[in-house]
């Protein structure tokens, strides 16, 4: 399994991203699309250099649309988000992405008064056409779901698998994340459903509290990864905790040990 670190800090890449290389023994970073999206070619080209230089490459994104871009409801506007879709994920595609998360909890909330059904429609169509986009880019987008308190149309593993399913698209899989089952006290047995399906293709790690595990916070993760092992996921784990990691010592070790136990 290959471990990443969700980051945000560009402007001081350079100066850490070598330490979460060499001191805290990541393999990849994780960062948001729409960051990307706004960067200047010069500026996304300096992140790939110092992502170079730290020995680390830019494997996966996280929040794929800003709270801004409603993705159900009336006021969709889906030649916008496709438009801005292309350009997010070229830009992502130049730096090795192969995985971008589609959580964007804000995006999809479903507005006062539309219905929960309709909205999962307009989803799953939009969906399959952003599966569209990220084909032509050799990306897979991984649905995210999320957790009740967060209010959106998906809500549970369960609810992200009907998703997918529905999508049916040759680039779209799914994300488990362990806080949001935690959350929501969702069963470690969508582990096994979700690698049934063949499009397990992400996760993210964090305590039941959003920090980096660590004591008993760690060994409740043991089912999850025990889970994760037991139906052969072999993927990435991303770090997506609260804090710097640097001055919080979210060392990797940490978690590869935990897994090499469960």
């Amino acid at each position: 399994m290959r471990f990443g670190l969700c980051f945000g800090d560009f402007e001081h890449a350079a100066e850490k991203l070598p330490l979460a290389k060499k001191r805290l023994g990541y393999d990849y970073v994780e960062v948001a699309l729409c960051k990307l999206a706004d960067m200047t070619d010069a500026q996304l080209k300096e992140f790939g250099a110092a992502c170079e230089a730290a020995g680390l490459k830019t494997e996966a994104t996280n929040i794929f649309f800003s709270g801004s871009a409603p993705l159900t409801g009336p006021n969709v506007d889906v030649k916008s988000l496709l438009e801005y879709t292309d350009k997010a994920l070229y830009k992502a595609a130049s730096l090795g992405v192969k995985t971008s998360v589609l959580g964007s909890g804000a995006a999809r909330k479903v507005p006062e008064g539309f219905s929960k059904e309709d909205a999962f429609q307009q989803m799953a169509e939009l969906t399959y056409q952003l599966g569209d986009v990220a084909k032509k880019y050799g990306i897979t987008i991984v649905i995210e779901p999320l957790n009740h308190t967060e209010t959106n149309l998906i809500n549970s593993g369960a609810e992200g698998l009907a998703l997918m399913r529905q999508v049916d698209h040759p680039s779209v899989g799914i994300l488990l994340d362990y806080y949001h089952m935690c959350v929501d006290h969702e069963d470690v047995s969508i582990v096994a459903q979700a690698a049934e399906s063949g499009k397990l293709g992400h996760t993210h790690i964090s305590s039941p509290t959003r920090y980096f595990p660590r004591g008993e916070e760690l060994e409740e993760c043991i089912p999850f990864f025990a889970a994760l092992k037991a139906a052969g996921y072999d993927g990435r784990m991303s770090s997506e905790c609260i804090g710097d990691p640097l001055e919080n010592d979210w060392d990797s070790k940490i978690i590869r040990e935990a897994l090499a136990r469960a």
